[in-house]
C-alpha cells in the first residue's frame, strides 16, 4: 500500500522535471534588440503638427510606405504629435525607414557547428566509439549531409528622423534593430 503514494510522488516529480525541461527549451529563443537615439530636443519645444517626408526611393512602394506611416502615426499620437491639416504648414517633418533582411545562416558561423570530436564517437585517448571513426551515420557523400539546414536569420531595422520644418535642422533621430 505504501508504494502507491511513492509512485504518485515520483510521477509528480517526473512531470515537474518534464515541464521544467520543456520550459527551458521554449525559452532558448533569444531576440537581441538595440536602440540608439541621437540629438537634443530643444528646451521648451512641445510636440506639434507633423507631416511625413518621403524619400524618392520610398515612392516605389507606396503601399508599404503608407503602412509604415500608419504604424508611426499611432506612436506619434501617443507622444503628443498630431498630423498637419491638408495645406497647413507642419511644425515638424518626419522621415521614416524600415527594412527586413533575411540571411541564410551558415553552419560555419558557429565554431562548433560540427558538434565537436565526441559527436562521432571519438573519445580522445580512449579511441573511437562503438561506431568507428565515422560515427553512427556511416560514411557520407559531401560534408555532413545528414544534418538539416540551419534556420534563416532575420534582421529588422526601423529609423525615425524628426526635423524642424522651418530650418530643416535635425532635432531627433532614433534607430532600432533586432
Amino acid at each position: 500500500m505504501s508504494s502507491i503514494p511513492l509512485l504518485r510522488r515520483l510521477g509528480s516529480i517526473a512531470a515537474l522535471a518534464t515541464a521544467a525541461a520543456l520550459a527551458g527549451c521554449a525559452s532558448m529563443n533569444v531576440v537581441d534588440a538595440s536602440v540608439a537615439s541621437f540629438g537634443a530636443w530643444p528646451a521648451g519645444a512641445t510636440p506639434g503638427t507633423y507631416a511625413f517626408d518621403r524619400l524618392p526611393s520610398q515612392e516605389k512602394n507606396p503601399q508599404r510606405t503608407q503602412a509604415i506611416e500608419n504604424a508611426a502615426a499611432q506612436a506619434l499620437a501617443n507622444a503628443g504629435f498630431r498630423p498637419a491639416a491638408d495645406g497647413a504648414k507642419p511644425a515638424f517633418m518626419i522621415q521614416l525607414g524600415a527594412r527586413t533582411e533575411r540571411f541564410e545562416q551558415s553552419p560555419w558561423d558557429d565554431p562548433f557547428w560540427w558538434g565537436g570530436p565526441r559527436r562521432f564517437g571519438y573519445r580522445g585517448w580512449a579511441g573511437y566509439g562503438p561506431y568507428g571513426p565515422w560515427g553512427p551515420y556511416g560514411m557520407h557523400r559531401g560534408l555532413w549531409t545528414p544534418f538539416p539546414p540551419e534556420p534563416d536569420v532575420y534582421l529588422h531595422e526601423v529609423a525615425l528622423l524628426i526635423r524642424d520644418a522651418d530650418s530643416g535642422k535635425a532635432l531627433y533621430e532614433t534607430r532600432a534593430s533586432t
